[in-house]
């Protein structure tokens, strides 16, 4: 069997009050998201894919640990 962890990171983070994406905000030297790849990364999982908005996919730097990169849609539903 196999193991996938998805995170989803499409959010828009209007509550924030910034013109980028919360999960790419920096906290200390790294974006957000990176926090929640390591943690995935570090147990023994076979894929972790990130879904992001293809708007955001700018933003986005590559991560060693992901597998799998899948485009979110334009609302919450889809």
């Amino acid at each position: 069997m196999k193991i996938a962890a998805v995170i989803v990171a499409g959010g828009r983070g209007h509550r924030l009050g910034r013109s980028q994406p919360k999960q790419f905000a920096q906290l200390g030297s790294r974006p957000l998201i990176d926090y929640s790849i390591e943690k995935f990364a570090s147990i023994n999982l076979d894929f972790i894919i990130a879904v992001l908005v293809e708007d955001y996919q700018k933003y986005y730097q590559p991560h060693p640990a992901i597998t799998h990169i899948a485009r979110g849609g334009k609302t919450r539903l889809q």
